[in-house]
């Protein structure tokens, strides 16, 4: 087993300095709990990562994998160009994840330079994975990844890709780290982007607690009127992690807050030699002052 950690990162471009400016004092529990989470991701030594994301091309019958050499962002979509990332990817193991997927049955798009070019999709990315990759990156790691995205497959598929994922991981030579990208609700105040709806701190609780319990199969039970009035962009990534997990990997809930009327959870998921300490009753995320 090559897996070490597996984490969960929220992705407001805000969360990066020089988007941010002094607003980045609003998410300032999101902000530690990444970088709580990414010194543990350090402190695991991976030399390789897996990143999901909500963001990058979405096929509606297939999951993107990305096969190339490299990708590269930055983030002109939020006024700052200047802010650039890159890393490796490393194709052989994007290639085992995709022949894993097909040997369960999940169809999976081997999204190479050729097939981008023709659908005109760009090879970046987006800003789902540098909010994350950023914060990685001034943790100290800089390893090759497989990137890869989302599907309008039932959610069900993605726990299986995950499980795919989870067995290639098994037989990797490599120590990995499993990045997963995503909001929570996007409905949590009038005054945020898309609105205020009572299902979206309701959604945000629950979706909580499961992730506690490592629980993708309650995450496939929450009613789908629910889920749908949360309007969020984490349920597919994060199944897809939860999937991947090895059996034992407890939960630690970092932080959650959403002062901006989205949900920002940070999580990591470890199988550790000793119990992971959990929050003081204080400092429960989950706490209604948090939403």
């Amino acid at each position: 087993m090559s897996t070490v950690i597996w984490a969960l990162s929220p992705h407001p471009p805000l969360l990066i300095p020089e988007v941010g400016g002094e607003a980045l004092e609003q998410v300032r529990q999101t902000r530690e709990g990444l970088e709580a989470v990414c010194r543990a991701v350090a402190e695991s030594r991976p030399e390789r990562l897996v990143l999901i994301t909500p963001h990058g091309p979405v096929h509606p019958r297939a999951v993107p994998v990305f096969v190339v050499d490299r990708l590269t962002g930055n983030l002109g979509r939020f006024g700052h160009p200047e802010v650039t990332l890159g890393l490796d990817v490393d194709r052989a193991l994007a290639l085992a994840l995709i022949r894993a997927a097909e040997e369960r049955g999940v169809p999976v798009l081997a999204l190479d330079e050729s097939l981008a070019a023709s659908r005109q999709v760009a090879l970046e990315l987006d800003h789902a994975l540098m909010v994350p990759l950023y914060y990685l990156e001034r943790a100290g790691v800089h390893v090759p990844a497989v990137v890869l995205s989302i599907s309008w497959l039932p959610e069900e598929e993605h726990v299986r890709l995950g499980e795919a994922l989870r067995d290639v991981l098994r037989g990797c030579p490599h120590r990995v780290a499993v990045v997963a990208s995503g909001d929570l609700s996007h409905r949590l105040l009038d005054s945020g982007p898309y609105g205020f709806d009572e299902m979206g701190p309701v959604f945000d609780r629950r979706l909580l607690e499961l992730l506690e319990k490592t629980d993708p199969a309650g995450i496939l039970d929450l009613p789908e009127e629910m889920v749908e009035r949360a309007g969020q962009c984490g349920v597919r990534p994060i199944l897809t992690l939860l999937g991947s997990l090895e059996p034992g990997a407890q939960a630690r809930i970092h932080s959650y807050e959403g002062p901006f009327g989205v949900g920002y959870a940070v999580a990591h998921f470890s199988l550790p030699e000793e119990p992971l300490a959990r929050p003081t009753a204080g400092d429960d995320p989950r706490s209604p002052d948090h939403v």
